[in-house]
């Protein structure tokens, strides 16, 4: 009967967990194999990150993926919300297929720009939850700030999006 109970909150446990916040976009790359496209789109990462070599954590072309590291500023954008300030890490991966390719953004992780700051406002991991506190006393704040990363984050990715489809329909001037 214990172990019924275990397995039986384990479950709901899992049931209730909420799933990683992730942005993705299929490009199509009409006649272009994916030798060439992985080529490309290194190529954009070593422009658009400014180091490929600090960016990329795996790059296979035989497999056709490339998988790095990234961030962006943040800010609410008001002074009461200062100490949510600072970076969101995220991961980005591009797989890659003969005339056509998808980038992925996610692990979007909020941290303080100060971690000396006494009110430990980093979110941390950004997922599909509406919510990031349902109580206490900053969960007003928590949750403004929760929805407000994920639109920026959102916009941030469109960007990305636009960025690497833009590059590759330069014909390669871009890259």
């Amino acid at each position: 009967m214990i172990r019924l109970s275990i397995v039986l909150i384990l479950l709901c446990s899992f049931a209730n967990a909420q799933e990683n916040f992730i942005l993705s976009k299929v490009i199509q790359a009409d006649n272009t194999s994916k030798d060439e496209l992985f080529t490309k789109i290194n190529l954009w990462f070593g422009k658009t990150y400014n180091s490929a070599k600090d960016v990329i954590q795996m790059s296979d072309r035989e497999g056709g993926v490339i998988v790095g590291k990234g961030l962006f500023s943040y800010s609410f954008g008001k002074t009461i919300y200062g100490c949510y300030d600072g970076n969101i890490d995220y991961a980005i991966t591009v797989q890659v297929k003969d005339n056509r390719f998808r980038v992925e953004l996610s692990d979007f992780n909020h941290g303080d720009s100060d971690p000396t700051n006494p009110f430990k406002c980093a979110l941390g991991l950004i997922t599909t939850a509406e919510l990031h506190s349902e109580s206490g006393i900053s969960k007003k704040y928590n949750n403004a700030v929760w929805n407000d990363i994920k639109l920026k984050s959102e916009t941030y990715s469109n960007d990305i999006f636009q960025s690497i489809e833009s590059s590759l329909k330069s014909d390669g001037a871009d890259f």
